[in-house]
């Protein structure tokens, strides 16, 4: 289990979460149960974006069209998002930031960055105590001191 936390008025990088994931979510066979669960995950936390400045991006294959975004996702106001995903979903996730070959459009290039890191981040992740936070229990305490100190 990994954890990737979206603080409240982070609602922008959740909405480029959404542009990478679905802009290169492109499952073969054996990874469609996982392309779901992350799909689900991000349905759960978010709201539907009427305005982002992410509706139009230059497509991550072709580099030459532009692409419009008809699913992204944003967060409710004042609200965040604790995606907690089971290893495959996880990876599956991470793995839509490689099959982006390039970063053409100047306004996904810095959020881009922050996603990566934020995963990148996810896999050693601990809790106060120094355990890694990769097991549901753990992320739960975790969540729960963190939201009632």
């Amino acid at each position: 289990m990994k954890l990737v936390e979206f603080k409240a008025g982070e609602g922008e990088l959740f909405e480029a979460l959404t542009v990478v994931f679905f802009g290169a979510d492109t499952p073969s066979p054996k990874e469609l149960k996982a392309s779901n669960k992350a799909e689900d995950a991000i349905e759960q936390h978010g709201i539907e974006a009427k305005d982002s400045k992410f509706k139009t991006v230059n497509c991550p294959l072709c580099r030459q069209r532009a692409g419009i975004n008809p699913r992204i996702y944003t967060l409710p106001d004042g609200k965040g998002a604790d995606l907690v995903l089971d290893d495959k979903v996880f990876d599956y996730i991470l793995s839509r930031f490689d099959m982006w070959s390039q970063i053409v459009d100047p306004k996904l290039k810095r959020p881009f960055v922050e996603l990566q890191d934020r995963f990148e981040a996810a896999k050693s992740r601990q809790d106060g105590s120094g355990k890694p936070l990769d097991d549901i229990d753990r992320i739960k305490k975790y969540l729960e001191k963190r939201d009632n100190p």
